[in-house]
């Protein structure tokens, strides 16, 4: 299993963006990104694919569909 983790802001209730690993997502130099002061969740899961279905169902949205085919 892979590890997967949400990231956003400490006053929002809501993550807005999933990273593989768990660290919060970095720019090419090493500083931080904004707005990804926050772990929301850690997911485990076999694919990105399979992280991102759980990260909408517990975003409250649709179901997950992926642009291409699916990873098995």
């Amino acid at each position: 299993m892979q590890i997967f983790t949400s990231w956003g802001r400490k006053d929002s209730p809501f993550p807005h963006t999933l990273v593989e690993g768990e660290s919060p997502p970095k720019f090419n130099d090493g500083t931080l990104q904004p707005d990804c002061e926050q772990l929301f969740w850690r997911i485990e899961a076999a694919t990105w694919e399979e992280a991102m279905a759980i990260y909408h169902l517990r975003q409250g949205w649709q179901a997950y569909k992926p642009d291409e085919n699916a990873s098995p």
